[in-house]
């Protein structure tokens, strides 16, 4: 696979450490399809996405972090400036509240509870930025204007949460019927709840998940402590998987704990993007697009 790398601002710069952030772009290779169709209308060997027999990525651009540089990252919570924050705040001090006990989150933490959590984590994460992306859309069309670019960013941090899910899939593919279903339940909520919060007040939405994206890197900064501290024995010297290494670029002899590095500076990003966007104007251009 052809790689093209180029140099980009971090988007994570409420976080005290640093965040070197390189962007993976992918360059589609040549198709393996007919000379025929080559040039033509039919002519699909360039397009962005996969196709069957293609050598090219299936993953959207999105940052790549020096593990160096993330290694002691923290982030702030922001204190509240407003009624629209400081009730997006509330909101997710009592979303937490549930959350913690759909998932057993306690102080004896082991593997099987912590890849609980993170598996529920990451299964309603991904929802906030295919919603805003999706009404972003249909506002788009209805109004018959350009959106300015916040879509694609929606959409890549929608992808980025639903990919951390399924490194964690890895570690434990079979979830029960029990637990799938309460994972529908609670998509199902905030699906709803996020796509009528967005048509009322997009800047409460973004505010939300900012607030929201600093608990999940408290989570995992918690995370990593404990196997530090020797808490999670079966992770001490766990390779990271494999979708992880293509993910993220890691080396081959890259570790559990080297992912959840790389899963905080995300949770770290999409922290200080929805900070950014919700000081925005849902009509000005995305503040991160140059």
């Amino acid at each position: 696979m052809a790689l093209r790398r180029a140099a980009v601002a971090p988007a994570a710069t409420s976080a005290r450490a640093a965040l070197s952030v390189t962007a993976a772009t992918h360059a589609p290779e040549s198709s393996p399809h007919p000379s025929t169709h080559r040039g033509s209308t039919f002519d699909v060997s360039s397009l962005h996405w996969s196709v069957e027999g293609a050598k090219q990525s299936e993953f959207q651009p999105h940052p790549v972090f020096d593990p160096k540089a993330i290694e002691d990252l923290t982030i702030e919570e922001r204190p509240p400036k407003d009624m629209v924050e400081r009730m997006a705040k509330g909101t997710v001090t009592l979303a937490r509240s549930g959350f913690d006990l759909v998932s057993g989150y306690g102080k004896d933490m082991n593997r099987d509870k912590w890849l609980t959590r993170f598996i529920f984590l990451e299964t309603v994460a991904g929802v906030p930025g295919m919603v805003g992306a999706m009404t972003r859309h249909l506002r788009s069309l209805a109004a018959m204007r350009r959106d300015r670019g916040w879509i694609p960013a929606l959409l890549a941090e929608a992808e980025n949460e639903r990919m951390h899910l399924m490194t964690f899939i890895n570690e434990r593919p079979d979830n029960g019927l029990v637990f799938r279903a309460m994972v529908m339940g609670a998509q199902a909520v905030a699906w709803n709840l996020y796509f009528l919060g967005y048509l009322i007040s997009p800047r409460f939405c973004h505010s939300f998940v900012g607030y929201l994206e600093t608990e999940a890197v408290s989570t995992y900064t918690k995370a990593i402590a404990s196997l530090d501290a020797g808490e999670i024995p079966e992770w001490t010297d766990k390779p990271a998987p494999a979708i992880a290494i293509k993910y993220w670029g890691l080396p081959k002899d890259a570790t559990f704990r080297d992912m959840l590095l790389q899963v905080r500076a995300d949770e770290a990003v999409h922290c200080r993007v929805n900070q950014k966007l919700s000081e925005t104007d849902q009509t000005a251009q995305n503040p991160f697009i140059h």
